[in-house]
């Protein structure tokens, strides 16, 4: 994904976006050690999950995107997570201007 995928970045999350060849859009967590024990990171994980569910319904199809959060991802709430998200798949050009 990494060699293949484009980045984009802000202080909360990484966006690795590609396009897969399919109709859907797949989505991918990967929340590190570095960010704490396993609580903190299940946590920022389901906040991702959520949030990429709402946007969902926006996005256009034919995605893989993998979202990594970074340090200031911990402790943040749903709506700063959204907000990043959000922002980062707009400047990806996979969300529409719907939302």
């Amino acid at each position: 994904m990494r060699q293949t995928g484009k980045a984009y970045r802000d202080a909360r999350l990484v966006l690795l976006v590609r396009p897969n060849g399919l109709e859907v859009t797949r989505f991918g967590f990967i929340t590190s050690r570095r960010l704490g024990k396993a609580v903190v990171r299940n946590r920022v994980r389901r906040l991702l999950r959520e949030a990429s569910r709402q946007l969902c319904a926006d996005m256009a199809g034919g995605f893989d995107v993998v979202a990594i959060a970074t340090r200031k991802a911990v402790g943040s709430s749903y709506h700063e997570i959204r907000q990043s998200l959000e922002a980062l798949a707009r400047q990806a050009g996979i969300l529409g201007d719907g939302s």
